[in-house]
């Protein structure tokens, strides 16, 4: 038994023999009931606030461009306890263990139904007429201000010590390991590791003085053989993770079906189904539309710049593999000096140890092709804003696999098929998580994940946190 890293270390002196299984562990619902009002208080807090803000700036606006309207007041004391109704009928009280973009759904789906429950309320027991305009406006405003607020709230909070449901961590140290390097993650979604326990049949196993209601089980035996154990008996929760799937990203529309007598999980591959595909098109289409006079005049700036810097083109074409295997152009700000292929094999000769490097990521983090301009606009990601066109003709989307050249294909495996099943992307789930900071196989794998993760919610998340990414600059060359 070991503890993990800001929690209480197990002491063996502390470990006391067990009381049978069938009798109920003294203390255990009452931990358990703290722990839920300690983890739910601070989001339905971040909540209120957040909605409070949201209808405060809609009334605002409403009442300066002349809309009738309620009052901030009027309208909180019906949508405050609409929401908390409707996001705990979405199981985001307390909200733990949930993935980002299934907490995304939730929010955004929690708010409409609190929001369609307040016109009810007003049109059926109000004397005044419901006011569209205030109600639409606070309700697009809630959409995307709640689940960044509580993505922010979780980033904060997962740094206390008594935030988050306690949980003990149950299976061999081999397949442990990986769920304890990502402990920084179970933090943030509410779990709290309190402790480790390799074998929940042996004799003084830590459940009862630990009072951890939630197990996280990772083993090698059939987890019904693990559940039957006297250990088991004594945990409110458990958390059966699946090694198969313990990847980068995970699974996150998986469905628990039963075949026959046995347990199955439904996975649906959705941008195989032309409706999911249609509607990432119609997004990828309005996003464009949407954001081109607010870019056109930066374009015309970094154009301007290059001009300035350098002799040359403005814009440089790549040919890369797309859907389907087939070649296109990928359009780019020119970042490079005009003999660049030529530095690049005098500078490998002078510097034979970056040539693995090269091989192995087809980066170089010290770059000596790149001009000064090209390095800022690296580094903001802004020289990937002519791929806009791209993706206005469909040979790309906002979001996807990065789009790939001829010698990757190899490195890509098995997993090559599901790259050409889906267009490449100008940000993806390897843009957000570290860029080059990671490694070729896990960049693999999040083109992956995406692939069969996909949802207008998981592209929406990947937006946000490109934008996050761009601004604070990580994991760029």
């Amino acid at each position: 038994m070991t503890s993990l890293s800001r929690t209480p270390p197990i002491r063996p002196d502390a470990m006391r023999p067990q009381p049978p299984a069938s009798e109920p562990t003294r203390g255990l619902w009452l931990a358990d009931l703290r722990d839920l009002v300690c983890t739910s208080g601070p989001l339905l807090l971040t909540d209120l606030l957040m909605l409070a803000a949201s209808v405060l700036l809609a009334t605002t606006v409403s009442a300066q461009l002349g809309l009738p309207g309620t009052g901030v007041g009027g309208m909180l004391r019906v949508l405050a306890p609409a929401h908390f109704i409707s996001y705990a009928l979405f199981g985001l009280y307390p909200g733990c263990a949930l993935n980002v973009t299934v907490e995304l759904r939730r929010v955004v789906l929690g708010s409409a139904l609190a929001f369609s429950m307040y016109a009810l309320a007003v049109a059926s027991f109000a004397r005044d007429t419901l006011e569209v305009v205030p109600v639409l406006l606070a309700w697009f405003l809630t959409a995307p201000a709640l689940p960044v607020a509580r993505w922010g709230a979780r980033h904060l909070l997962a740094r206390t010590e008594w935030w988050g449901r306690r949980a003990l961590l149950v299976g061999p140290p081999s397949l442990l390991a990986e769920v304890i390097a990502r402990s920084r993650e179970l933090r943030w979604q509410g779990l709290r590791p309190v402790g480790m326990v390799h074998d929940l049949s042996a004799e003084g196993h830590p459940i009862a003085s630990l009072r951890a209601p939630i197990a996280i089980v990772c083993a090698e035996e059939p987890w019904e053989w693990v559940l039957s154990q006297p250990g088991a008996s004594r945990l409110r929760h458990v958390l059966v993770l699946v090694p198969s799937m313990m990847r980068v990203f995970g699974e996150s529309w998986i469905e628990p079906l039963q075949v026959g007598s046995t347990a199955a999980f439904h996975v649906r591959n959705r941008l195989q189904f032309a409706r999911y595909a249609l509607a990432k098109r119609a997004v990828d289409i309005a996003l464009c539309l949407l954001m081109l006079p607010f870019v056109f005049p930066v374009m015309l700036a970094i154009m301007v710049a290059i001009r300035l810097e350098s002799p040359g083109p403005v814009l440089f074409a790549h040919r890369r593999l797309g859907r389907d295997g087939r070649w296109f152009s990928v359009w780019k700000f020119r970042t490079m000096v005009i003999d660049a292929d030529r530095k690049l094999a005098e500078y490998l000769a002078e510097h034979p140890e970056l040539q693995r490097e090269w091989q192995e990521t087809h980066k170089l983090k010290s770059d000596p092709r790149i001009t000064r301009v090209g390095r800022f606009l690296r580094r903001s990601s802004l020289d990937e804003l002519p791929q806009i066109w791209s993706v206005l003709t469909g040979r790309m989307s906002l979001v996807g696999p990065r789009p790939i050249v001829a010698d990757e294909v190899v490195k890509y495996g098995d997993a090559y098929a599901l790259y050409t099943s889906v267009p490449p992307g100008i940000t993806g789930l390897w843009q957000v998580s570290g860029r080059n900071n990671t490694t070729y196989p896990q960049r693999v794998a999040l083109d992956a994940a995406y692939v069969r993760n996909w949802s207008i919610w998981l592209d929406l998340y990947v937006l946000y946190r490109t934008v996050k990414t761009v601004l604070r600059r990580e994991g760029a060359c």
